[in-house]
């Protein structure tokens, strides 16, 4: 064996254990992410997945634990509640109260009402209250989500307009990050 032979076999042997070791780094990056991905999807926190993957994607060098020490997933309002609050202030017809729940930007739509902005849909609830004084609500169920728009709320509820008249009504009341109903759809049945 030649001296030019010995060095080529070292300097392959070489490469290969480092080409060996970044694709084993490269394969525990992987399923770590994948696991973590995983997880973030099961715990329906896509918000968190798509920052994983970004700072994945923009620290190129490997993955790492350091890559996902500063992000943290943005913790969704707890829309039963805020959505009971609404409910609350509905039934009390306290409009300073019920305007406290709203985003200046709120929009609210039923089937006879479609009104946009913080103080119309104050003043549209005031017009209910005035046309129909012993009006209340009853929440039957209340289902929490998340969609594109950001929180939400499905509400099965019934609207007791008189001893008499009973409506099935379902709310979906979107959420801002903030907690504020940024809008109210209502339907019949």
């Amino acid at each position: 064996m030649s001296p030019t032979t010995s060095k080529t076999t070292s300097k392959n042997s070489s490469d290969n254990i480092k080409e060996g070791f970044s694709i084993s780094v490269f394969i525990r990056n992987l399923v770590f992410l994948s696991g973590l991905i995983l997880l973030s999807f099961l715990a329906t926190r896509t918000d968190y997945a798509v920052a994983l993957c970004e700072k994945i994607v923009l620290n190129s060098g490997g993955a790492s634990t350091a890559a996902f020490e500063n992000i943290k997933p943005k913790k969704m309002p707890a829309t039963d509640a805020l959505a009971r609050k609404y409910f609350e202030a509905w039934n009390s017809q306290d409009l300073g109260v019920l305007g406290e729940t709203l985003d200046e930007k709120v929009t609210l739509r039923d089937w006879d009402i479609a009104a946009e902005g913080k103080s119309k849909v104050v003043e549209a609830n005031g017009n209910i209250f005035k046309a129909v004084p012993a009006i209340k609500i009853e929440v039957l169920n209340i289902f929490e989500s998340k969609s594109d728009l950001g929180p939400a709320a499905a509400c099965e509820i019934l609207v007791k307009v008189s001893d008499s008249e009973t409506l099935k009504v379902t709310d979906i009341i979107q959420f801002n990050d903030a907690g504020l109903i940024t809008a109210v759809r209502a339907y019949k049945g």
